[in-house]
């Protein structure tokens, strides 16, 4: 073991050393000054940008919180990223999904690395923007798709037409909105049905249906039609 890295595992070296060691070209070493006990709050909020739970994983975090109740929330302004970067511990997930702020709420809402349960409570969240994250999140299973497609927010319905899990039975149910900016969502997804982009294709404006005779999904006959 070298010395730097002795010192950086040691409780017992001095916070200004343990400053120096942080910004150490070698990630080891920074990531032990992550878990020391002895590192200053401030140099814990720098690196956990790139050392998360090692620094969540602290032995001196409920000491930290103790002395400031922001600690949490200073973490986060590090790396407003964090939830969508990394699995991080369920008590940091709980702090986020129970914030105030939803700015947090929503950041957590679009982490493919969160549990089911957490998107079904953030899906019911009073904010717009919350169940808008949800609808964008890649990993929302399509029961809560469903569920968001009869939002009364637009902006929330919009991500669930754009999301990739969408089912071709909400799909269906959207498409007979009126808003050509879902029409020409719809025809390009993979999940849309043949009867639908037969609709779309011959009886939309030519950018919907060019999207729609694009989509791998239809059938033969209408590209031959409108080519014909």
């Amino acid at each position: 073991m070298s010395q730097s890295l002795e010192e950086a595992l040691n409780e017992t070296t001095p916070s200004e050393r343990l400053r120096e060691l942080a910004v150490d070209f070698r990630a080891k070493i920074r990531f032990a000054v992550a878990q020391n006990a002895n590192t200053p709050p401030d140099t814990l909020i720098k690196l956990f940008s790139e050392a998360p739970n090692f620094v969540l994983n602290n032995p001196a975090l409920s000491l930290l919180l103790l002395e400031n109740p922001c600690f949490f929330k200073d973490l986060y302004k590090s790396n407003r990223r964090v939830f969508q970067q990394f699995e991080l511990p369920k008590f940091y997930l709980n702090w986020a999904l129970d914030n105030s702020e939803s700015e947090i709420r929503a950041s957590l809402a679009i982490s493919p690395k969160i549990p089911v349960s957490f998107l079904i409570k953030l899906a019911e969240d009073k904010e717009p923007g919350v169940r808008v994250a949800v609808a964008r999140n890649p990993c929302t299973p399509v029961q809560i798709l469903d569920k968001l497609s009869q939002d009364d927010i637009y902006n929330v319905r919009r991500r669930v037409v754009e999301n990739s899990n969408t089912s071709s039975d909400i799909i269906r149910i959207l498409a007979t909105n009126c808003n050509q900016t879902f029409q020409r969502i719809i025809a390009k997804h993979l999940n849309t049905s043949k009867d639908i982009l037969e609709i779309l294709a011959l009886k939309s404006d030519r950018e919907t249906s060019c999207l729609a005779l694009r989509n791998p999904n239809i059938p033969t006959k209408v590209g031959l039609i409108l080519s014909g």
